[in-house]
């Protein structure tokens, strides 16, 4: 909820959506072991509280050549132009929104929703750009991959993005 308010408060600052803080809601939530996936799913009972924030953004146009770069026929694509744009502290906001901590391990970045292809040209940017030792790594799912950021990278990486992330996320770096 924290990296939520956080973003809400940037873009607010930016005109992007009302200022209004927006409140949390809060829903419970039972998770049961799914046999078939070997994972636990959430179920409609409620044992487990969940919050949430909500908020919209507001439309403008002169942000659509953006939306045409992360889309091609409504299939969300890796743009060639990225290299320009991911910055350290962009970087940091990928971790915060989908990376998570391997325990004595590395950092992972979920690409689920990326070609094979693409997911090869990022890692091979976050190794360019950030001297970064990467590897594709198999989602889990066919045809799915992830980057995994090597534990040999953590201290290059953390000091690459630690200026950038709130307290509360530095536990995907093990900090």
């Amino acid at each position: 909820m924290e990296y939520a308010l956080f973003i809400h408060s940037l873009i607010s600052e930016l005109g992007y959506c009302s200022s209004i803080k927006p409140e949390p809601q809060y829903r419970k939530i039972d998770y049961n072991y799914n046999n078939k996936t070997n994972k636990f799913i959430p179920s409609l009972s409620s044992k487990t509280t969940r919050g949430i924030i909500r908020f919209n953004t507001y439309t403008f146009s002169n942000f659509n050549w953006i939306h045409e770069l992360f889309y091609i026929n409504n299939v969300k694509v890796v743009p060639s132009i990225i290299e320009e744009y991911l910055t350290p502290q962009g970087l940091a906001h990928w971790i915060m929104d989908d990376g998570c901590i391997v325990k004595n391990r590395g950092v992972k970045l979920s690409t689920h929703s990326y070609t094979y292809n693409e997911v090869v040209f990022l890692s091979n940017l976050l190794n360019r750009k950030f001297d970064l030792i990467t590897t594709v790594q198999s989602g889990g799912i066919e045809n799915t991959f992830i980057i995994y950021i090597s534990k040999h990278s953590l201290p290059q990486l953390i000091q690459i993005v630690k200026p950038f992330m709130l307290n509360s996320m530095l536990y995907k770096l093990s900090l």
